[in-house]
């Protein structure tokens, strides 16, 4: 190969190889199939997950071969696997195109780096550039690609003027290119243009199957009465798409959107049974909305059958909730549960100003924890405002006079006693509310913006963007991705992962984490750390983010943060995905926290031998232990984006959830911002345990981490903990764990250091909320242990 090979006339266009008719017309029905998934192996994971394939054991593993990749789990995560059976198996129509070929073999390159493509042209073909190491030297060439065959679920290609073989997914190519090269198939090639019609429903395409089919009526007559038969069907296929669709939107909490999608779709042509489960289907939302909305009027009419100084009181407490009611009712129903009943369990009415306390109790509180009378509910709603200004404050001596009248003070309002708020009470109702910041330059659902971390102690302004899916409401809670650019910076990353993330209702936020400078990389470095750190948790205080349900993800430079991050923050991310990234310098102790922290690792099976040692001998060893990681390796690809594995990536993180309180665990820790863990927070690090990132070498061979191993015991009040390399830190108290009516015990390397009743901190709990913006981990008492 040339490293520059020059430019050339035009070469011809490509054209359709005819392969031989082997199926009969009356078989155009073969392809009414739901698509090449349904076709393979169906190997269901314990999640719910599904991944397609022919699956094949070895040992502890099950690997997943679908022709583009192959994706390797533990065979303990499987739940069952579904074989294909040989009676349902149909051939998946592809096409060969002949294109121009100046290079006619050769040998692939051993590894790719430095990947840059044009995009397709309606030729299909594309300019490709890429690097590889030859010795220490590095050398890039230069080739045209074209595809020579086409597949309902990969497109195989391969270079003109270089010799390069490999696929990559067709939703890859633009459709308008597969359209075109299709439409070079002879249209007077009877059982040719019917392997079109069979692909174009093969690929989920039923628009373009549905155009293709009317053609071929028009111009084989012949054809009409089996035309007819699979028109039918196909609109069936259009109709069930269209109800799976409407189905995620709800799941995803895009109830209007899934309103929209099944009354715009047009059931002429549908069948009578699939059309029932369409207008079925629709009728449910909708009765679902009507009894949201009957709901709503009967506590509006409540409110007006209430006294006056009820009205007077809580007038705008309910208002608030009626207008969630009318905005996301789906999301808020369970929590008014309580005020549904009109009548008691004696068949009485019950009071109007009763079903409003129990409202508005179960609101702020839960609806395990509803009351009916109006004194409780009033100082419900007067703890649940004063927290709220509390966390929204800026300013310490207001949240000072806060936190006196929640312990039971004088209101500053009127100098009237406050009542004290017990921390289980302040607890529940920390858990429900929205966010603190929600009015403060709150950005559109679907609209890129750029924030500002609000109180950035930095010189250098902390920044991230922010994508917010459709139908975003503060009441609703999202997961969220944190996404790390490739070294473009953070409107790139909401860019590539905002498509799919709003497909699965996720929050995007795209921290600008990189230090400014000529090359972009990323340096392993606290301040990296603290960017993407702060970013969160200005989003958390926000935004309407799940805590439990916080993913970090990257590719590239941004898939390397990613390995890095996700493990050195185990009690953050309920999973990290890394597409083509390298588990380098600290992750090469910190893969021990992959025991908490799922991993989502794809990549190419020609990134460079040593990233193949590096990343598949790293992943092989998580899944030997049982641990929830998924490794994905595409064929005859680089070290490269890989943006066809995003719906799979988004999938596999809408199945899971951040880990749990742990009462028994152990961490490492070599960097000063890697410090809290669970509920332990690190103060103070022995000297040698915290080297500059610079000095790491590239497998973090010469680390010497701190230690840090913890046990709870809730039979007797104990934590134990075993350190090494720290000299100081702070136990926060979960009242999950710990009885405060008794006295608590904390063991430091067998030495107690504690041993006595603690009385829970609300000032604690709340400021360690206001700085966190963890509305889900709570504490109530700090504990300083070591050196201060």
């Amino acid at each position: 190969m040339t490293s520059s090979s020059p430019r050339r006339s035009p070469s011809p266009s490509p054209s359709l190889a005819l392969l031989a008719p082997t199926v009969a017309v009356a078989l155009l029905a073969v392809a009414i199939a739901p698509g090449p998934a349904a076709w393979a192996d169906q190997v269901v994971l314990k999640n719910g997950g599904l991944i397609t394939g022919i699956a094949e054991r070895d040992n502890a593993y099950i690997i997943v071969y679908d022709g583009l990749k192959r994706t390797v789990i533990r065979q303990t995560k499987v739940d069952r696997i579904v074989p294909e059976p040989a009676s349902e198996r149909q051939k998946e129509e592809r096409f060969s195109l002949v294109q121009p070929l100046e290079v006619h073999g050769g040998e692939m390159p051993s590894h790719a780096i430095r990947i840059r493509a044009s995009e397709w042209d309606e030729l299909g073909r594309r300019t490709f550039e890429y690097s590889w190491y030859s010795g220490r030297s590095l050398r890039s060439n230069r080739m045209t690609q074209a595809i020579n065959e086409i597949g309902p679920d990969l497109v195989k290609f391969r270079g003109i003027d270089g010799f390069w073989v490999s696929q990559v997914a067709t939703s890859q190519v633009p459709r308008s290119v597969i359209l075109g090269l299709l439409d070079r198939v002879d249209p007077t090639n009877k059982n040719e243009r019917l392997r079109v019609g069979r692909f174009l429903i093969q690929a989920k395409w039923y628009d373009e199957a549905l155009a293709e089919l009317d053609r071929l009526g028009d111009r084989f007559p012949e054809l009409s009465g089996t035309v007819a038969l699979v028109r039918t069907t196909v609109r069936d296929l259009q109709a069930e798409q269209a109800i799976a669709e409407a189905s995620r939107m709800i799941a995803v909490g895009q109830p209007n959107g899934a309103e929209r999608r099944l009354a715009e779709f047009d059931a002429e042509g549908v069948s009578v049974t699939v059309r029932d489960d369409l207008e079925r289907t629709l009728l449910e939302i909708r009765q679902e909305a009507e009894s949201h909305r009957r709901f709503g009027s009967d506590l509006r009419a409540a409110l007006v059958a209430s006294p006056e100084e009820f009205r007077r009181d809580f007038g705008s407490a309910v208002t608030e909730i009626l207008q969630a009611i009318d905005a996301v009712p789906d999301a808020v129903a369970d929590r008014l549960a309580p005020a549904r009943p009109a009548v008691g369990e004696d068949g009485t009415p019950i009071p109007p100003q009763v079903r409003l306390c129990r409202a508005l109790s179960s609101w702020v509180v839960g609806p395990e924890h509803a009351v009916d009378d109006a004194e409780s509910v009033r100082a419900l709603w007067d703890a649940r405002d004063r927290i709220l200004s509390y966390l929204a404050s800026s300013d310490p001596a207001e949240r000072d006079r806060l936190r006196s009248e929640l312990e039971g003070g004088v209101s500053s309002a009127d100098g009237t006693p406050t009542a004290a708020v017990d921390l289980e009470t302040a607890s529940r109702l920390i858990r429900r509310l929205f966010p603190p910041l929600a009015s403060v330059n709150p950005p559109k659902p679907g609209e890129p913006t750029m924030l500002r971390v609000i109180d950035d102690p930095n010189v250098t302004p902390t920044e991230y963007g922010v994508l917010l899916p459709p139908e975003y409401h503060p009441m609703r809670p999202y997961p969220a991705v944190v996404a790390l650019h490739d070294g473009r910076g953070a409107r790139s990353a909401l860019d590539w992962w905002g498509p799919e993330a709003a497909r699965h209702g996720f929050i995007v936020i795209a921290p600008e984490y990189l230090r400014a400078d000529d090359e972009p990389d990323y340096r392993y470095s606290s301040d990296e750390h603290a960017a993407v750190l702060l970013s969160l948790r200005d989003a958390r205080k926000r935004l309407s983010i799940d805590p439990d349900r916080i993913f970090v993800a990257g590719s590239m430079i941004g898939g390397n943060a990613s390995w890095d991050i996700g493990l050195a923050h185990p009690d953050v991310f309920a999973g990290a995905v890394t597409l083509s990234g390298l588990p380098a310098k600290h992750v090469g102790k910190t893969r021990v926290h992959a025991e908490f922290v799922p991993l989502y690792v794809a990549i190419g099976d020609m990134a460079t031998a040593s990233t193949d040692a590096m990343v598949f001998e790293m992943v092989k060893g998580l899944i030997s232990k049982a641990w929830d990681v998924t490794y994905v390796e595409y064929f005859k690809r680089g070290l490269e984006p890989l943006p066809e594995e995003l719906p799979a990536a988004f999938d596999w993180m809408s199945r899971r959830t951040r880990t749990p309180r742990l009462k028994q665990f152990e961490v490492v820790a070599s960097r000063p911002g890697d410090d809290r863990y669970f509920g332990l927070v690190i103060r103070g690090f022995s000297p040698g345990h915290t080297p500059d990132p610079g000095t790491v070498d590239v497998f973090g061979t010469k680390l010497d981490p701190a230690t840090l191993q913890c046990k709870v015991s809730q039979a007797s009040n104990l934590m134990s903990l075993t350190v090494s390399g720290i000299t100081a830190l702070d136990v926060w108290l979960d009242p999950e764990y710990f009885d405060f009516d008794d006295r608590i015990q904390i063991r430091v390397n067998g030495k107690r250091l504690l041993y006595d009743r603690v009385k829970p901190d609300l000032g604690a709990l709340l400021e360690d909320v206001r700085i966190r913006g963890d509305r889900t981990q709570l504490y109530w008492a700090k504990i300083p242990l070591g050196d201060r």
